[in-house]
């Protein structure tokens, strides 16, 4: 009896976050409208779209709100940007509807952020100390990982919203450690956070970029790689996840397994 009234309780409580959830983005889309019928005044009026500094003090404005919550005054800020960036969006596009534009890609579509950097290290331990006591980062996981052909050791660290993944090779072999000899430390590739993988992933196939796999995927992610560009020295992840700032073994196990079996790095 007990358990069917803690079930019903949790249910109770999921429809009123559901409740919420449905008013924030009532509230957001009418505040989007109210951007549009701005930028529409502006056009006619032969205005230009926000300056860096408009777009402070609006931020600074929409956080001040938050100030007599019990919220985190970093968060609400990052928020606050957040929906002041779409805004701003918003704004540009409508302002330069009668210029001549070009079709946004997948990945224009879809793009979120920097999800994190992966850096090769020398000395995992060493690189470790110096992140965490001269930067405020903070390991989040630290775990080895072995290959087909090589191992390596990998750290996650994090402050705040920001992750790098620290990355050092086990044996001569290891694709990390051959990296290193080839280019020295520093970022071994990027990953860019999209909405809607399976997408990119097949507008990215048409535009012939340059992969290194097909998509890898694992409980609440799903990741593809590409080869190392011999001009930039870039090699991209595109990823999509579910769960928060977790890397699956198995997906980075996948990854230089790939690049071992086309000995790259």
């Amino acid at each position: 009896m007990p358990q069917t009234t803690e079930l019903s309780e949790l249910k109770e409580l999921q429809e009123r976050l559901d409740e919420i959830d449905q008013a924030l983005l009532e509230a957001l889309e009418k505040r989007f409208e109210l951007c549009r019928e701005m930028a529409a005044t502006k056009l006619a009026n032969d205005m230009g779209v926000m300056k860096p500094a408009e777009i402070d003090e609006a931020v600074d404005r929409c956080a001040s709100f938050a100030a007599p919550l019990r919220l985190d005054a970093a968060f609400v800020k990052r928020f606050c940007r957040l929906i002041v960036e779409k805004s701003c969006k918003i704004e540009r596009e409508l302002m330069s509807s009668g210029e001549e534009t070009t079709e946004l890609s997948e990945l224009g579509k879809r793009g979120v952020r920097i999800d994190h950097a992966a850096i090769a290290v020398r000395d995992l331990d060493a690189a470790i100390e110096t992140f965490t006591k001269r930067y405020g980062f903070r390991v989040m996981d630290r775990r080895p990982v072995r290959g087909s052909m090589s191992g390596m050791e990998v750290a996650a660290i994090e402050a705040g919203d920001l992750t790098l993944v620290l990355v050092m090779g086990t044996d001569p072999q290891s694709n990390v450690t051959r990296y290193i000899e080839n280019y020295g430390p520093g970022v071994q590739h990027l990953a860019l956070l999209v909405d809607g993988l399976p997408e990119v992933h097949a507008d990215l196939k048409e535009r012939r970029a340059n992969l290194l796999t097909d998509i890898v995927n694992a409980p609440g992610l799903r990741q593809a790689f590409t080869r190392r560009d011999s001009n930039t020295g870039m090699q991209f992840e595109f990823l999509e996840r579910s769960n928060i700032n977790e890397f699956e073994e198995d997906n980075i196990r996948k990854l230089y397994d790939a690049m071992d079996n086309e000995d790259v790095y």
